[in-house]
């Protein structure tokens, strides 16, 4: 199994804290944020690594990576893209990812600007055990959050029989952070959901979403705690928390 970090974001809720620095270079406990989730996915046997990032942050990165010693492989792949206005979007990042990964490769996704508690061994034991898609739930007691996040809806056998990104009305208290698991063959299913022009291929919900008219896909609940590093205010909760 491979790893994959989206980190082609542009922190445009970061302010002028985003516009110079990327959300994973940001230092959280002495470190910065993607030394703190490379350690996590070592931890959990991820060895290959490989970096999704835009034009505006490859050189911070490749510096970074000049100066690091991160605890698995790691590749750096950039997107091409140098504004938000062109960006081409986290599920058009991991179309590009898997380009770059052998194609009998399963994956594990994670977006770059979250910090997690959580075991998150869990949910490569799931998909060893469905084979099917598998993504992350926390239990959110904040509907002001759940309003802001992928929700998921899952029955007694842990199988997601609903999900939406963003909703109005959450059907549910599990909000999904960005942390999936797929197998190799979702290339095909992909491929068919990036050419639906109907379709916002921007966030990654929407492909949990699209996958649920496809295939069976499972949801696992995590324990522990959500570091967020969207804006400013989750930056500098996160920096509180984490030091606690």
């Amino acid at each position: 199994m491979r790893g994959i970090i989206l980190a082609a974001g542009y922190g445009t809720r970061l302010g002028e804290l985003g516009k110079k620095t990327p959300k994973a270079l940001l230092s959280i406990g002495g470190k910065t944020v993607i030394d703190h989730l490379l350690e996590r996915l070592a931890a959990i046997g991820l060895r290959e690594i490989l970096i999704v990032t835009n034009a505006r942050f490859e050189d911070a990165f490749k510096r970074w990576l000049a100066e690091s010693r991160p605890p698995a492989a790691v590749e750096l792949v950039c997107d091409g893209s140098t504004e938000p206005e062109n960006r081409l979007g986290a599920v058009r990042d991991l179309a590009l990812a898997l380009e770059h990964i052998p194609p009998e490769a399963d994956v594990f996704v994670s977006a770059s600007d979250n910090l997690y508690s959580s075991n998150l061994g869990l949910l490569i034991d799931r998909f060893r055990e469905v084979r099917s898609p598998v993504v992350a739930l926390l239990k959110q007691n904040d509907e002001k959050i759940l309003k802001r996040s992928g929700v998921g809806k899952i029955d007694e056998r842990g199988r997601l029989t609903l999900f939406i990104e963003k909703p109005e009305a959450p059907p549910s208290p599990y909000a999904s952070p960005p942390l999936y698991v797929y197998p190799a063959d979702i290339r095909e299913d992909l491929a068919a959901f990036l050419a639906d022009p109907s379709l916002d291929h921007d966030a990654p919900g929407n492909l949990v979403a699209f996958l649920l008219r496809r295939r069976p896909v499972y949801g696992v609940v995590l324990d522990g705690t959500r570091y967020d590093i969207g804006s400013l205010e989750s930056y500098e909760e996160a920096k509180r928390l984490f030091g606690e």
